[in-house]
């Protein structure tokens, strides 16, 4: 397990009611409603952001909107 991979699992612990699920064949974190809000795939971590959110992350170094796992010149609209 990688150590990025690590900090995956050790978020979820700490996260109250959510699961840890794949989505796309990858990790992900669900909350009870079944939604994912956050997918682990190759080393990095994409987040499903509201628009305030999203400005705020994409100030943060290396951030950069996610792009579909199997089609990386697609962005997903709303993930991070």
């Amino acid at each position: 397990m990688t150590n990025a991979e690590t900090i995956f699992h050790q978020i979820v612990e700490k996260l109250p009611n959510a699961t840890k699920s794949k989505m796309f064949g990858a990790l992900c974190i669900k909350a009870p409603n079944g939604k994912s809000s956050a997918i682990f795939w190759k080393n990095d971590m994409i987040f499903k952001l509201d628009s305030e959110s999203e400005k705020l992350a994409l100030n943060l170094q290396g951030a950069r909107q996610g792009t579909h796992l199997y089609a990386p010149d697609r962005p997903m609209k709303g993930w991070y």
